[in-house]
């Protein structure tokens, strides 16, 4: 009986208050991105990759070479140092791929690359 009291205020309540809510929900909201489409998604993240990679594998081959000039000849830090630089070649050849990668695959399906926007 209680159950059945407390359905009946809530449909009344929801029936006098939708009005209201439905009125305080219409909210207009702009897209923040500098893109509307999938295409222009792919773009922007293969950039993105693009940038950080060259940033960061410029960084560790300075940081590379630093360990290469203070390693005083001990095989245990020429080794670290030939690692870093191997990794940081890897990362900037792996950012280099994506925008080629994307490329490829536009021209292969017709699309242009440069219109992705």
């Amino acid at each position: 009986m209680k159950v059945f009291k407390f359905v009946n205020a809530y449909a009344v309540i929801l029936t006098v208050l939708t009005p209201a809510f439905v009125h305080a929900a219409t909210i207009d909201i702009t897209n923040p991105f500098k893109f509307d489409t999938f295409c222009g998604l792919i773009v922007a993240l293969a950039q993105a990759l693009f940038v950080i990679s060259v940033a960061v594998g410029t960084v560790v081959i300075v940081y590379a070479g630093f360990l290469f000039m203070t390693s005083s000849g001990e095989p245990g830090k020429i080794k670290t140092a030939k690692d870093a630089l191997f990794f940081a070649i890897l990362g900037i050849l792996v950012g280099v791929s994506a925008r080629g990668i994307v490329a490829v695959i536009y021209n292969f399906f017709g699309a242009s690359f440069s219109s992705c926007s």
